[in-house]
């Protein structure tokens, strides 16, 4: 029997795309022909802006900066924005365009943005890029290109086919593309890691789901091994990273990342602005870094449905290079010192790590009315970022005497950091771990509710272990450096408490456990009055206990955010939205909360 393509693509859409699909805004397009060429083309045009409201949490910013907090190296975004300041002021467009001939196509997708607010506006404190000037533009010349306040990006890019091999239908594309595996929603570091996500698009007031993963070179081939099973697999030509905020900028969590041009980490000594005039900061090594590893990059998976019990199966294996960064200090000095942390020299690099591995399994199913899928992802070997206060003070002084510097001398023994011996010789800022992942998303869809025709649940928890984590008496993971550094009660029995009451400070690092959820609920009301579709939307994200080796969860951070989408003939669309961030005792980013309001049109 001859296998059709159509044959082995199975009945049930992956409630990723459903929910994608019921979360963007109608697509207009226009579509022609041209002899055996048919042409589809979509355009999406959009004005916005988004507000901060709500001021700063004095324990959010470093103490040399006039607040609380142990460190200033997360504080620039809440310095440079108070509520009521424009922190994105952007215009917008997305061009697609695909053509189709018989069996054979091509796709391009193109965007390009200004943010009028990035450019133009002065902000009070600065960032390193600028040297920390004080009511000036933030230099956006630091960030990534799609980080930038101005630009234009080509996306997608790539051709396909569909052939026969045999009796077995074939799907074939090559180019730069987005390849969506598993069934994640909205819980990251998941099976589909397969392409880098832009966080600085979904900033941008108007965002769309479609810029949330950047495209990158690779071959893909799908091939129907019967009318149930079929084999997946990619190979990568093509590296990128996540584009995170640019230092400085409002979304910022950490001043030493964000762009290449984002090289400078002050020392919380006489704040920002002092300490980069008076050599009291370290510097990114650029010349000591290099982007991620092209080669080795490749996946995967097999696919089966089974029919009984109307249920779509999945098993992948990856082997990637890590699309975020390690930060890792390299060691600068032989010389004993005299000060916690010496001045104008230190240094530290950004690096991502190769041949992560990625192994997982997935399902998905409908139960009555419900549907249903999970997906359980293990990392062997993970790189799990060490707790950079403890690690950056252990290498940038590392031969420090003991005395009141004991703590950080203990550090330098646990984490290694005393066997380096040659000026310029990197630490890895990273432990090796095994990260497993579990999660589960429900899709519910209930009709005419509250006078809406449709009212949409969509629910998803996960859940991360790490197999043999290191008491923190050994090693300590992530928390952002404005906690500063935990002292154990081994450390201050080091120090000369021979009765030490407990641990101080020590909480908010990585667990061996962490779970969390995410849940919306969507009202559509079509026609609701002169042929303007409403769809009002609830949000609430919880990170219920411990914290995640990745950025999924860190315990009691809450976020809650309403908003009203609204379009007119599936060519004009508007939203307003408002995000509250709640909670979380280590969560640096608890006091972002903001307002947003976009307008746009599709043709």
């Amino acid at each position: 029997m001859l296998i059709t393509n159509e044959n082995r693509r199975f009945a049930r859409m992956p409630l990723a795309v459903l929910v994608s699909a019921m979360l963007s805004p109608a697509a207009f397009g226009v579509s022609f022909e041209a002899g055996d060429f048919e042409f589809t083309v979509d355009s999406n045009l959009s004005v916005g802006s988004t507000w901060r409201v709500g001021d700063a949490d004095q324990g959010n910013i470093g103490s040399s900066n006039g607040g609380q907090g142990a460190s200033t190296t997360p504080d620039d975004g809440n310095l440079n924005y108070q509520s009521g300041d424009a922190v994105s002021q952007v215009f917008k467009g997305i061009h697609d365009i695909g053509v189709t001939k018989n069996q054979f196509g091509a796709f391009v997708r193109l965007k390009y943005w200004y943010d009028y607010a990035l450019a133009e506006n002065d902000v009070p404190h600065g960032h390193g890029p600028n040297n920390y000037q004080p009511n000036a533009p933030l230099n956006d010349d630091a960030f990534s290109d799609y980080g930038q306040a101005s630009g234009i990006e080509l996306l997608d890019a790539f051709i396909y086919g569909e052939f026969e091999l045999g009796d077995m239908p074939l799907d074939l594309r090559v180019g730069r593309q987005v390849l969506s595996w598993g069934e994640n929603t909205f819980i990251f570091n998941s099976i589909n890691s397969v392409n880098p996500i832009d966080v600085t698009a979904l900033r941008r007031p108007g965002s769309e789901v479609k810029e949330a993963l950047l495209p990158v070179g690779m071959v893909y081939a799908n091939l129907g091994l019967t009318d149930y099973l079929s084999v997946e697999a990619f190979y990568n030509w093509e590296w990128d990273d996540f584009k995170i905020d640019g230092c400085g900028t409002f979304f910022s969590g950490a001043d030493v990342i964000g762009g290449d041009g984002c090289t400078i980490l002050t020392l919380n000594v006489n704040g920002d602005q002092t300490d980069v005039a008076t050599g009291a900061y370290a510097t990114r090594a650029l010349n000591l870094e290099s982007d991620g590893d092209d080669s080795g990059q490749w996946g995967a998976a097999l696919r089966y449905f089974a029919e009984g019990i109307d249920t779509d199966f999945g098993l992948y294996y990856m082997n990637i290079t890590s699309r975020t960064p390690i930060l890792s200090p390299v060691f600068w000095k032989q010389v004993p010192g005299t000060a916690p942390i010496p001045t104008g020299g230190p240094q530290y690099i950004a690096e991502f790590v190769p041949d992560q591995q990625i192994i997982a399994a997935s399902f998905s199913t409908t139960i009555s009315d419900w549907s249903l899928s999970g997906e359980w992802s293990f990392r062997p070997d993970s790189a799990v970022q060490f707790n950079p206060s403890e690690m950056l003070a252990a290498l940038f002084t590392p031969t420090m005497p003991v005395g009141p510097y004991q703590p950080v001398n203990e550090a330098i023994a646990r984490l290694g950091a005393g066997d380096l011996t040659v000026l310029g010789e990197k630490f890895d800022g990273y432990q090796e771990l095994d990260v497993h992942q579990i999660q589960f998303t429900t899709v519910k869809f209930f009709d005419q509710v509250m006078g809406a025709s449709r009212l949409t649940l969509v629910a998803e928890a996960a859940m991360n272990i790490v197999n043999d984590l290191p008491d923190i008496s050994e090693a300590r993971f992530g928390r952002s450096t404005l906690y500063g550094k935990c002292s154990t009660v081994a450390d201050q029995i080091g120090m000369g408490n021979p009765n030490p009451d407990g641990d101080i400070n020590c909480g908010g690092f990585v667990t061996d456990t962490s779970w969390g959820y995410r849940a919306r609920l969507v009202w559509d009301y079509s026609d609701a009055f002169a042929g303007i579709n409403l769809k009002p939307t609830i949000a609430w994200n919880h990170d219920v206990d411990g914290t995640s080796p990745n950025s999924n969860f860190l315990e009691d951070r809450r976020s809650f955010g309403v908003s009203l989408a609204a379009d007119y003939l599936s060519r004009y669309n508007g939203s307003i939205s408002y995000t509250n961030s709640i909670g979380g005792d280590y969560n640096s980013l608890s006091d972002r909360d903001y307002v947003s309001l976009s307008l746009g049109m599709s043709f």
